[in-house]
């Protein structure tokens, strides 16, 4: 950790620079594991104040990626290890706007990997903040651009891909996630054809029922509902070999 976190000096080599990201992928590596045992352990490390640091690194090129899938892992994984003080800290307005906004654009920018990680993280601060993120959505004026951009992620990558074989099942748990917190992305959703790309992506997928996904009956139409509940077993067995993958790269 006080490698990735503090490292030593001010050197900027290509030898520290390799060092800070071997360290931060081995930290993104073990915290990824589902038990959350490591995500706990982090972030009772002290003499680290461990969600703000990785938070100022979204806005760095060279770690960005590595700090966004520990961001995600954190949320996901031990949330109710998450203190009062990281809380506060992206619930103050303008740093939750400096932080999670770079998240946003990024996501309507990026591809591939970058792009599969920036959804995760954005799909965990949902859940985790989600008035102060559908605020920011409709502060910057871009809901209607997200959610387009989701809708055209998941119909561009109807079949897996090598580079971002996860992609699909971080879209569809944004989805939701946003859809939990409140109605009116449905219509924002409905605007792009919605359901049609669910429906698509779902083509040969055996059906399951997710009783998390109970209370979204009232809130979306039938054809929407039954979409949802047919991916629910793919969100249920969410995986992290992509991450993995994009990690050790």
């Amino acid at each position: 950790m006080h490698a990735f976190i503090t490292p030593d000096g001010t050197s900027d080599t290509d030898d520290d620079i390799l060092l800070r990201k071997v360290s931060g992928q081995a930290l993104a590596m073990l915290a990824m594991d589902g038990s959350g045992n490591n995500c706990v352990a982090m972030l009772r490390e002290t003499g680290y104040a461990l969600v703000q640091e990785l938070a100022c690194m979204i806005h760095d090129d060279w770690y960005r990626c590595i700090a966004a899938s520990l961001l995600r892992s954190l949320c996901l994984h031990a949330r109710h290890e998450l203190k009062a003080t990281d809380l506060n800290f992206f619930r103050k307005e303008n740093l939750f706007r400096l932080y999670i906004t770079e998240v946003l654009e990024r996501i309507l920018l990026a591809e591939s990997a970058e792009l599969e990680i920036l959804i995760g993280l954005s799909s965990q601060v949902s859940k985790t903040f989600p008035e102060e993120l559908a605020r920011e959505l409709e502060h910057r004026e871009i809901m209607e651009a997200f959610t387009k951009r989701l809708a055209d992620v998941l119909d561009a990558n109807m079949e897996p891909r090598g580079d971002c074989p996860g992609i699909r099942r971080m879209v569809l748990e944004q989805v939701i996630n946003l859809m939990e917190h409140n109605s009116r992305y449905v219509n924002c959703f409905n605007n792009h054809a919605w359901s049609e790309t669910i429906f698509s992506s779902l083509r040969g997928q055996e059906a399951a029922w997710c009783p998390s996904l109970r209370h979204l009956q009232h809130l979306v139409a039938l054809v929407q509902f039954i979409a949802l509940w047919l991916v629910a077993k793919q969100l249920q067995q969410l995986t992290v070999d992509g991450g993995r993958d994009y990690i050790r790269g």
